[in-house]
């Protein structure tokens, strides 16, 4: 509308050409909260049984909606495959989110192969989802995380950049295979983002949430990776202009 147009041009936001955005432009088939194929609804929170939503069952599904023409162009993975804990599992006290990543790969003995099985199995690329991490990640160690002593944690704002480029490359990595049509990891989704604006850095600091957009946005950027937000408040709204 009229008012969107005109305050893009104020801060001279562009958009992606809609080729580059299949998220957004084109049919996927997502497995988000209330999906038939959403993990988490059958079972007990933290619990890797996904004798439910194996590859087998995701190739299966794409198999049936190709033979019935529905052009599905991309697959969206939400809070189910990957291994994690929730805040409320890291500590009793803290709010009862989805589980945060501590290993972005699914169980091989459901997804043999793993993220790469599965995008050649359905040979289109996936949306991954990546709310917030574990205390205990794959990347602890080699970066600063906050808060200290919460169920969930950010990189510190200054390492956003290089910590996103690290993730991103993993993404990229784990799922990219060489048949034909595939590209792996097209997109990246951001869920829970009016807790994490809660963050007490972010609420001493505003800059510092900003900080952290911006790490996100120019490691994804670099990648040709597309961010999405999910539950957002206006002030990311707002910061996405820029972005």
């Amino acid at each position: 509308n009229e008012w969107s147009r005109r305050v893009q041009s104020l801060y001279h936001t562009s958009k992606l050409p809609s080729e580059y955005d299949l998220a957004t432009s084109h049919l996927g088939y997502w497995t988000d909260h209330g999906a038939y194929y959403y993990g988490d609804s059958y079972g007990q929170l933290g619990v890797m049984n996904l004798s439910c939503c194996s590859l087998d069952k995701l190739k299966d599904a794409k198999s049936k909606l190709d033979a019935q023409g529905v052009p599905v162009k991309y697959m969206q993975l939400d809070d189910w495959w990957y291994y994690g804990r929730g805040p409320s599992q890291v500590d009793k006290n803290n709010w009862g989110g989805v589980k945060g990543v501590s290993h972005w790969q699914p169980p091989e003995e459901y997804f043999p192969g793993q993220l790469a099985g599965l995008s050649k199995a359905i040979e289109i690329p996936l949306l991954l989802y990546g709310p917030y991490f574990d205390p205990q990640n794959d990347w602890t160690g080699e970066y600063t995380f906050t808060p200290i002593d919460a169920g969930y944690v950010l990189p510190v704002p200054e390492q956003s950049y290089e910590f996103y480029s690290a993730v991103f490359d993993f993404g990229v990595n784990a799922t990219t295979v060489t048949n034909d049509g595939n590209t792996g990891m097209i997109a990246y989704e951001i869920d829970f983002m009016d807790c994490l604006h809660h963050t007490p850095l972010f609420q001493l600091y505003p800059d510092k949430e900003e900080e952290w957009l911006f790490g996100i946005n120019r490691a994804a950027a670099e990648r040709g990776i597309v961010v999405q937000y999910c539950m957002t408040v206006s002030m990311n709204v707002m910061m996405a202009l820029s972005l």
